[in-house]
């Protein structure tokens, strides 16, 4: 049930906020966090996970979510990547992105729910609130669903002008993760600067 948590807390009058991610696997460029409260009884039939939606549709509910949720996103570059780890990474990224959503808006969700990441809240505005978190969030969380298609988008928009810049290693058609075209341009063309070098070096 999509709306679950989001349904209880609406109807006891609460708010909800999602957190989730994009990026996590590719080899090159940043990862990108998001951070969404829906405004109550905010329902759209494609508010779903950011993978299994067409580009087109992603950007029509993005779209939908400037209206409809209060939002912010967060970066950590390549080069935090190497430095922490993925996982660490992640965490801090999406710790960013909960902070910024704590400037932005003065609302206090019920509950934050996260896709399957232990997360420190205790440095922010949020440390009493409650953490719900559980493997495949996009299927369970329409707040999580909202985060990953925020953090898919931005970050997509993100490596669309990294492949300009880049154009031998044809990241608008991959995104940066490691299909066999992206790993044959990197033998050939030998690895970007924004490279995730402990990812290429496995």
């Amino acid at each position: 049930m999509q709306f679950k948590y989001e349904e209880e807390a609406w109807n006891a009058n609460y708010l909800v906020c999602g957190l989730d991610e994009a990026g996590r696997g590719s080899l090159i460029g940043p990862v990108v966090a998001a951070a969404a409260i829906l405004k109550p009884n905010s329902y759209h039939k494609d508010l779903k996970d950011s993978k299994i939606l067409s580009p087109k549709n992603r950007l029509l509910v993005y779209d939908w979510l400037k209206e409809n949720a209060i939002s912010c996103f967060s970066i950590t570059n390549h080069r935090e990547i190497d430095k922490y780890n993925i996982y660490q990474a992640t965490k801090i990224t999406m710790l960013r992105a909960i902070i910024n959503l704590s400037k932005k808006t003065t609302a206090l969700p019920k509950f934050i729910l996260i896709d399957a990441v232990k997360l420190d809240l205790s440095s922010t505005l949020y440390k009493n609130i409650p953490i719900i978190s559980e493997p495949k969030g996009e299927y369970w969380s329409s707040s999580i669903a909202a985060a990953s298609i925020i953090a898919k988008v931005e970050r997509d928009r993100l490596i669309h002008n990294i492949a300009n810049i880049n154009p031998n290693y044809k990241l608008e058609k991959h995104k940066g993760y490691g299909t066999l075209e992206h790993r044959n341009n990197i033998k050939i063309y030998g690895p970007s600067f924004l490279q995730r070098k402990t990812f290429i070096l496995k």
